[in-house]
C-alpha cells in the first residue's frame, strides 16, 4: 500500500487502495499522543494532508479504526483473507 497513492494518481498504478478512517477527534488525540505533540501541532499536520473525504472517495476499501487495535485487526486479517481468496 502506498501512504500517498491518491495524492498523485496513484491509484491508476494499484488494484485496490485502502484507506485506514476515524474521526477527526480521534485521529487528532492519536496523533498527538503518539507523537507528543501539542494540539496545534497535530492539527497542522493533519491539515497539511489530503482531506479524509478525498482519501475515502478514492478509496477501493476503507477501513472503520474507530475501535482498538484488536478490531483494526480483525478488519484488516478478514480484508487480506477476501483479497487472498480473491487472487487464488
Amino acid at each position: 500500500m502506498c501512504p500517498c497513492c491518491t495524492k498523485v494518481a496513484g491509484t491508476k498504478k494499484c488494484d485496490q487502495v485502502w484507506v485506514v478512517a476515524t474521526d477527526e477527534t480521534t485521529q487528532l488525540q492519536r496523533l498527538m499522543a503518539r507523537n507528543h505533540l501539542q494540539r496545534e501541532e497535530a492539527q497542522a499536520r493533519i491539515n497539511a494532508q489530503l482531506p479524509l473525504s478525498q482519501k475515502c472517495q478514492a478509496a477501493t476499501v476503507v477501513i472503520n479504526n474507530q475501535g482498538d487495535q484488536v478490531a483494526l485487526q480483525k478488519q484488516v486479517t478478514e480484508l487480506m483473507r477476501q483479497v487472498t481468496e480473491a487472487m487464488a
